[in-house]
């Protein structure tokens, strides 16, 4: 791993971690290093405000800024830290500044990118043909806001690659690599929560006057799904202004349960490679997972890649850990008939997502790679 800083390449640091999400716009960086690096003994301290790149094996996977540089002074040791995000941390932050406020008969994409020109920020959508006949910016409304609210008209989850944006359909890719206990997976943890769940997710809204909604439907606008599998009463009312009609509250909400119910799980894996065989680990792939200790032997979708450096006198000091979960909960593609809660014992039903995980029989584990037997 290395650092660019001002244009010059350094690797002589004590630690860096970098991770990237789906679950939020911009990515995120935190270094740990001498006041004066070691490759050139020269001192160069990371001031708030300075371009930043974090590169492996030559590829740029992280290009922001430093937001928080720290100087820790005790009696035996001085060390810097320094932390940031990528560019996509600025449309965290940032108002969107635009002459009307609203785009006519553009896609997604095509507003996006308008959007994120003033920043120095590219945007790469797939699947953006369908043009949106009136788009405008809600009251306060940021550009992080603005555009999750054009990713959730289309259906795209949003995520940065370097210093720039993906907007891409959730799981569109798959890893070249399986991930196999004893193989390539050499530790993880697995947890469940429930205490964000809710049974019914209701959502209240409003919209301009159409030649097909008009009057009282227009400011009466409600829809209601449920996670059927929540055995008790736990209701959850949103009111979701600015809705787009009936279908984009009915979208919104079936977002809203699937999130919550694909984080409910969270699944960790720390893997021996940096690489996907000859790529870096990326979110937003499917990645077929099977590990007995964890009790998983399923398809999931990498959420969060984060990638640590901590150089030791041996060169080593290198890992990664992957957080996973459901694909469903980045889609609003998918739901199923409602369930009566009241059913009698016996009564088969479709779950909203795949049955819990299937515990793997140890006798049955099959490595990633068959053992061989030397010449």
């Amino acid at each position: 791993m290395e650092v660019r800083v001002g244009g010059t390449v350094h690797s002589g640091f004590i630690d860096a971690s970098v991770t990237l999400t789906m679950d939020a716009l911009a990515n995120d960086f935190q270094l740990t290093y001498s006041d004066r690096w070691v490759e050139s003994g020269e001192p160069l301290p990371i001031e708030a405000g300075d371009a930043v790149q974090i590169l492996i094996d030559g590829e740029v996977v992280l290009d922001g800024y430093a937001d928080h540089p720290e100087i820790d002074v005790q009696a035996d040791k001085k060390a810097l830290t320094v932390s940031g995000r990528s560019k996509a941390g600025d449309l965290v932050d940032c108002a969107v500044i635009h002459p009307s406020g609203t785009w006519r008969n553009q896609t997604v994409g095509q507003i996006a990118s308008e959007v994120c020109e003033p920043f120095g920020i590219l945007v790469t959508v797939f699947d953006d043909i369908v043009r949106i006949p009136r788009v405008s910016l809600e009251d306060g409304e940021g550009a992080e806001a603005l555009i999750m609210r054009l990713a959730r008209m289309r259906g795209l989850v949003v995520f940065s690659i370097g210093g720039d944006l993906v907007m891409s359909r959730a799981g569109a890719e798959r890893t070249k690599t399986p991930l196999w206990r004893g193989a390539n997976i050499i530790g993880g943890k697995r947890s469940s929560d429930h205490s964000q769940r809710f049974s019914e997710y209701h959502f209240h809204g409003q919209t301009r006057g159409s030649d097909t909604v008009t009057g009282q439907n227009s400011t009466q606008l409600h829809h209601k799904v449920d996670d059927t599998e929540m055995r008790r009463y736990r209701p959850m009312l949103v009111v979701a202004g600015g809705a787009g009609g009936s279908d984009d509250l009915g979208v919104r909400a079936i977002l809203e349960r699937n999130q919550r119910l694909g984080r409910s799980e969270r699944i960790v894996v720390d893997v021996d490679s940096w690489f996907d065989d000859d790529l870096l680990w990326t979110p937003n792939k499917l990645v077929e997972v099977h590990d007995y200790e964890l009790r998983v032997d399923a398809d999931l979708i990498v959420s969060t890649v984060r990638y640590q450096h901590s150089p030791t006198s041996e060169g080593k000091g290198n890992s990664v850990s992957l957080e996973m979960t459901y694909p469903q909960a980045y889609s609003a593609e998918r739901d199923v008939p409602l369930r009566p809660r009241g059913r009698r014992r016996g009564q088969i039903v479709e779950r909203i997502f795949p049955a819990p995980f299937t515990p793997l029989i140890p006798g049955d584990f099959r490595p990633l790679v068959p053992a061989t037997e030397d010449p």
